[in-house]
């Protein structure tokens, strides 16, 4: 995996573990304090944390990235000029009273700070592309039922494992999308959090012992994916400006 994907998956695992999917943010109470926001020099290391607590750190990171944080999608529901795939920035951010907020509340001021430093302006479509839907297996679901009392820790998308706790069926599907490269749809009618567990061989894998994730998502949990045409929304980018105003 080079760098630049690497970076793409890194964000789509934050976009998956940090919040519940969706476009729509409601604001905090409280915002940004400081704030810089510059064009990275040449040869900068790309340095891709989770955008939470009271500041914000993001060195080498594309528009792109930026605007996938901002908004709680992936790569593929961001559509706008070819340059925001190219064109790095660093940024700090510091809340107001360094206030700690979750990605999730972080995300609409994120998104104050891109509409103030580059202008940005957006609307959103619903596409239609190719995916699968999430269905209960023949024989039924064996799925563990959360009890909370490990609501939030130990959640991971690695190359060959997906381990979330107290998680729904749409957190589950988002997370499939990761390593399936496609969206997911939960169509398995299942209500209530899990605790998931799935081991698999890793994309391109030919001596891995591990079952693909389609026969591992069947063995193991007793659900199935079907490919389908999935709607998914996407952040259209109408207008934004390459060089950050000032501070």
């Amino acid at each position: 995996m080079d760098g630049r994907t690497r970076r793409v998956a890194l964000a789509a695992a934050f976009v998956v573990l940090g919040s519940r999917y969706g476009l729509g943010q409601v604001a905090p109470a409280v915002g940004f304090e400081v704030v810089s926001l510059r064009q990275s020099p040449p040869g900068t290391m790309s340095n891709l944390t989770p955008p939470e607590g009271s500041r914000v750190h993001e060195a080498g990171i594309s528009l792109t990235i930026l605007i996938q944080l901002a908004f709680g999608v992936e790569r593929d529901q961001v559509r706008g000029p070819e340059w925001l795939d190219s064109q790095m920035y660093d940024l700090n951010a510091t809340t107001q009273g360094g206030v700690s907020l979750t990605r999730q509340q972080m995300m609409p001021l994120l998104q104050q700070m891109l509409t103030e430093r580059l202008k940005l302006t957006w609307h959103h479509e619903t596409k239609d592309v190719p995916g699968y839907g999430l269905l209960v297996a023949k024989g039924g679901a064996k799925l563990e039922a959360s009890t909370g009392a490990t609501e939030g820790s130990g959640n991971y998308i690695l190359s060959n494992e997906i381990r979330l706790q107290s998680a729904s069926m749409l957190s589950f599907a988002a997370a499939l999308r990761i390593p399936l490269h496609q969206p997911v749809i939960d169509k398995t009618g299942l209500t209530g959090e899990f605790h998931i567990n799935l081991s698999y061989a890793p994309e391109g894998s030919e001596d891995s012992t591990l079952p693909s994730i389609f026969k591992a998502i069947e063995e193991q949990l007793g659900l199935k994916l079907q490919a389908q045409r999935v709607p998914v929304e996407v952040v259209v980018v109408d207008h934004v400006e390459r060089q950050p105003t000032e501070n």
